[in-house]
């Protein structure tokens, strides 16, 4: 279902740019963007201008959607800061852009969430889960080069996912805290508790917080126990509005 959501139609994104910023690992690249969508206010220079670019003859199919409909536009005018890939993607070893790459979703979902109610935010799930299906999809086709396209497009998706949310694109200031607050370093006990966060995601009516649940699980199994893997799985989110008149993902 997570790749589902954002995989609703065929829409090829703008060329894809290869090794095009030259950074070391996902955060980096997330600080570069961050910075660049404050200082070039790309929210009032391409997101606003490009929602309002096409009309409902634009993939009628998504209109009743609301916020796919919005994401889609974005997507088919994607702007170089999505289309231009940093070169971690194609240099380190797919088992380690497959790690950074959980570990910064995860991050981005700890960063956006709700700083009074701790609620993750609904369309960063979605990356979480996505990104774990996607994987398993891999897996599957087992070609590296097909991975590496896939990964490639994952990641100018993803920038284009937070840009077309209502929140935008996270802050520089939401990332640094975010990273330090949860650095590769912050781990967990052996003996870490799960059950509670278990049993609360299977009472849960919002069906997303179990899905959260079980893939942040496997991956604190999978990745040394990193206390943002436990974090982010009892951050539950709630449903959000998703009509086409009044589309929220605040939260």
């Amino acid at each position: 279902e997570g790749l589902a959501y954002l995989n609703f139609c065929y829409l090829p994104m703008a060329p894809l740019e290869e090794r095009a910023v030259d950074e070391p690992d996902p955060v980096t690249s997330a600080m570069r963007i961050a910075k660049k969508w404050k200082e070039d206010d790309l929210e009032s220079t391409w997101i606003e201008p490009t929602k309002k670019k096409y009309d409902d003859t634009f993939h009628p199919e998504l209109v009743p959607a609301g916020f796919q409909w919005h994401f889609a536009k974005v997507l088919k005018d994607a702007h170089p800061v999505a289309t231009k890939l940093p070169s971690w993607l194609r240099e380190e070893s797919l088992q380690q852009v497959w790690e950074e790459m959980h570990r910064f979703v995860v991050l981005i979902y700890l960063s956006t969430r709700s700083p009074d109610t701790k609620h993750g935010n609904f369309v960063v799930l979605h990356m979480i889960s996505s990104l774990w299906a996607l994987e398993n999809v891999c897996n599957v086709i087992d070609d590296e080069e097909i991975t590496r396209s896939a990964l490639e497009q994952f990641w100018a998706m993803g920038i284009c996912l937070l840009g077309a949310s209502a929140a935008g694109f996270p802050t520089p200031e939401m990332l640094k805290t975010a990273s330090e607050e949860f650095s590769s370093n912050q781990v967990d006990a052996e003996n870490f508790n799960w059950a509670p966060i278990v049993q609360r995601g299977c009472s849960e009516e919002e069906e997303h917080n179990i899905k959260l649940v079980r893939v942040c699980r496997v991956l604190w199994n999978r990745y040394g126990h990193w206390k943002g893997f436990s974090e982010a799985a009892k951050s539950f989110t709630i449903t959000p509005n998703i009509g086409p008149e009044q589309t929220s993902f605040a939260e």
